[in-house]
Parts: C-alpha cells; sequence; structure tokens
C-alpha cells in the first residue's frame, strides 16, 4: 500500500472524529446534558494522542471552531479546546524536531510576552500556546497537505454553522452565545453570527473561506461546487450585516474582477449578476432590512467615526496614551493592561499588538510570523497561482477593525495565509484515493 493512500486514509479518519464530535455536541444542545461534552473531550483527546501528529493538528484546526461554546462552568476562558491543545502540544514537543533558528526566536517571543502577562496568567498562556501550535504547524506541515488543512479549517466551520441552530435551543449553550440585535429604522435585527461569540469575526471567518473559494474558483476549470460554496458563504456573511464583510467583501470582489476580466469576462458577468441577485433575494426576505442597514450604515455616516461605528475615538485614545509614555513606545502596557481602565477594547489588531507589546514585542511578532513563512518558503518553494494574495489581503484588512490576536483561530487564518501564499493542489486530491 503507497505512502498517499495511508495518508489520504487517516485524513478520513479525521473527517470521521470530526463528525463524531459533532454528533456528542448536537446531543449535547438536544439533551443540555454535560456528559456529551466530556465525550467530546474524550474522543478529540483520545485521537490526539492515539493519531499521528498532523492528524492531531487537522482535528484540532477544525475544533477550534467550536472552542466558545465547548466550554467548563464558571469561566470560559479556560475551555475544553485548551486542553486539546495542551495535549497537541506535550505530544508534538516529544515527537518533533525543531529547528534552532526558528525555535530561538519564538523562544525569545514568548518569554518577552510571557513577562507582561500579570495576574491573567492562565488566559495568556492560553493565547501563546496557540502561536506555538502555528511554530508547530509549520515544522510537521507538507507541501502536499495544504488542501488537507483548508478542508479542516472549512469543514468545521462549516459544521459549527450549522450547529448553531441546535446551540439557539440549548439551555446548556444558551448562556455562551453572544446575540447581537441592530435597530434600522426602529425595527430590531438579528445579526447572524454562528458560534463565533460575535457577529464581525463570524464575518471574518467568513472572510477568511471566500478568499480560499476566489484562489480554488480561479485556478480550477470544473469549480461548480466552489461557486457554490461561495454564494452559500457570501449570503452568510451578508446576513452578519457586519460594515467590515461589505467593505472587504466588496473590494475582493472588484478587485477579482479587475485581475481576471480579460480572461475571464463572461463567467464574471454572470458572477456578479449572480451576487446581485442573491442580494436582491436577501433583501425581500428580510423586508428590505438589508437595503435600509446599507443606507443607515453607510450613506448616512456624518463623520469618519460614524461610519467606523465609534472605533475611529477609539483607536486616537489608544494612540495618544501610547505616545504619552515612552516605556509603553518601547516595551508596552503588556497582556494585563492591554486595555485602557474604563474604556473598550482597541478593535483594531495593529494598534492592540503595538499598544500591549510596544515597538520590542511588536517587532518579535513580525519577525517571528515572517520567520515562518521564510521557512515554509526556503523548505517548499511555491507553486504558481492566481490571487494567491487575496487571504492575506483579507487578513490584512479585516483586522484593521477588529482585535484578534487573542483568538484561537488567528493563527490557523496564519497558517491559511502562508499555505496559499505557497500554492496548494486541488482540494479533490485529498480524498481521492487511486
Amino acid at each position: 500500500m503507497s505512502k498517499g493512500i495511508i495518508e489520504n486514509k487517516q485524513f478520513r479518519s479525521v473527517l470521521c472524529v470530526i463528525n463524531i464530535c459533532v454528533l456528542e455536541f448536537i446531543l449535547c444542545c438536544i439533551s443540555n446534558s454535560d456528559i456529551f461534552i466530556y465525550l467530546y473531550l474524550i474522543t478529540a483527546a483520545v485521537f490526539i494522542v492515539l493519531s499521528p501528529v498532523k492528524s492531531s493538528l487537522l482535528l484540532l484546526i477544525a475544533l477550534t471552531h467550536f472552542e466558545f461554546l465547548i466550554t467548563l462552568p464558571i469561566n470560559w476562558e479556560l475551555s475544553f479546546h485548551f486542553i486539546l491543545v495542551g495535549i497537541f502540544i506535550v505530544k508534538a514537543m516529544i515527537l518533533i524536531k525543531y529547528p534552532t533558528k526558528e525555535f530561538c526566536i519564538f523562544i525569545v517571543m514568548i518569554v518577552y510576552m510571557l513577562l507582561s502577562v500579570g495576574n491573567e496568567s492562565m488566559r495568556y498562556i492560553k493565547v501563546l500556546a496557540n502561536y506555538f501550535v502555528l511554530f508547530l504547524a509549520v515544522i510537521i506541515y507538507k507541501k502536499e497537505d495544504g488542501n488537507k488543512y483548508i478542508i479542516s479549517y472549512t469543514y468545521g466551520h462549516m459544521l459549527s454553522t450549522c450547529c448553531s441552530i441546535f446551540a439557539l435551543h440549548s439551555t446548556r449553550m444558551l448562556h455562551s452565545l453572544h446575540r447581537v440585535y441592530m435597530n434600522v429604522n426602529g425595527i430590531r435585527i438579528l445579526r447572524f453570527s454562528g458560534i463565533d461569540f460575535d457577529t464581525n469575526f463570524y464575518a471574518m471567518n467568513c472572510l477568511m473561506i471566500i478568499s480560499v473559494l476566489m484562489i480554488l474558483c480561479a485556478n480550477t476549470k470544473n469549480n461548480r461546487a466552489y461557486k457554490l460554496l461561495l454564494g452559500v458563504y457570501s449570503c452568510l456573511g451578508i446576513m452578519t450585516f457586519s460594515k467590515m464583510f461589505m467593505l472587504v467583501y466588496a473590494s475582493m470582489i472588484a478587485l477579482f474582477c479587475l485581475l481576471n476580466f480579460r480572461r475571464r469576462s463572461k463567467e464574471i458577468f454572470f458572477s456578479v449578476l449572480a451576487i446581485g441577485i442573491m442580494v436582491i433575494v436577501i433583501d425581500y426576505s428580510t423586508n428590505h432590512q438589508l437595503s435600509k442597514m446599507i443606507f443607515t450604515r453607510f450613506f448616512r455616516a456624518d463623520s469618519l467615526d460614524s461610519l467606523t461605528s465609534g472605533r475611529l475615538d477609539l483607536w486616537i485614545m489608544y494612540i495618544q496614551t501610547f505616545f504619552d509614555d515612552i516605556r509603553k513606545i518601547i516595551f508596552g502596557a503588556g497582556l494585563a493592561n492591554k486595555t485602557i481602565e474604563g474604556s473598550q477594547a482597541p478593535h483594531n489588531t495593529y494598534i492592540e499588538v503595538i499598544y500591549t507589546f510596544g515597538v520590542v514585542g511588536t517587532t518579535l511578532l513580525c519577525v517571528y510570523i515572517v520567520t515562518l513563512y521564510r521557512y515554509l518558503k526556503h523548505k517548499w518553494g511555491y507553486k504558481k497561482m492566481k490571487i494567491r494574495c487575496f487571504p492575506m489581503y483579507t487578513l490584512a484588512l479585516s483586522c484593521m477593525s477588529l482585535g484578534v490576536f487573542c483568538f484561537d483561530y488567528t493563527v490557523y487564518m496564519i497558517l491559511i495565509v502562508y499555505i496559499c501564499l505557497l500554492g496548494f493542489d486541488n482540494i479533490s486530491y485529498a480524498l481521492r484515493i487511486k
């Protein structure tokens, strides 16, 4: 039996375990019994311990989308997902050999960040553990496995979206759901957020998946399934009523048309027409609240601060506070003080990182991220693909309106950016056994 066949069977086993975990999650929602959550943890933990490191990582990537609902009682920061991350790290540390240069850069960055943790050590050790997972993921990555990482991320998010329907009817899970409403012309509208804790975070995940689907559509001839999934995720993203989603999505569509118009003008025309029809249908199904929302949130904004939903004043306040203290400029305020007392989070990843870690820590983080990409590129080279920069473009723009440094799936988004920049095989190859 060839190595390729063995690895494909291992990947199918990963998908099987994902389905089992999701079934246990659904049973928990239906029965409101915690026993199924413990079965979820045991199933995932046993698979991580017994399976190859790569298979363990693929499971971890898929299940990260359930992180906000699979939580320990009392404190949501101590999630079951963190337990799975810890098991994976211990296993990987035993089995993997580290490249010296990259590991030294990681250690320097982690030590620097640990010094700023303060009293909330458990919460932020969890964050730093995720960036160690990114390091491990890069080390064990193989070029032929890029499509499997993308499938795991997308499949996990699709399942979590479907499971949000069950979670809404569960008293066990309802306390963890973050429902967001908005008023449009006096009408209260529920913004769709899946189980990603917040509508904007859900919109960001949708944008990342849409950007990957655009790459697949641009580089694959038989791409009807990708186009269908692209339409579904476009609808889900629009239903979040997120301004960030609208702006980034519109800019991606415009950029895609600009780069491919000469070669695929007919296909682009029908795609834009389909998007237009989809928007009209959504608007009609929501009693024209979509068009009213767009008009209210964009065209009636009387200032830049209003257009950014009050974020501009927050950004200015954080920047001013940052420059008022030379110690903050150099070393940052620290993870324990990353939010100004009595204020909201900055809602901007760039400001969040520079305010928290200062020039020194931000430089270390940037060097770490770039070094990991250079390691992958040097080891595996890259495959030419059209619009392979779209996920990086999406992540960069989304970080302008969201502070996502501390969220679990941020490191997997960075990993997907790496994979797309390097190029990956057609998704269908990941499931094909010859």
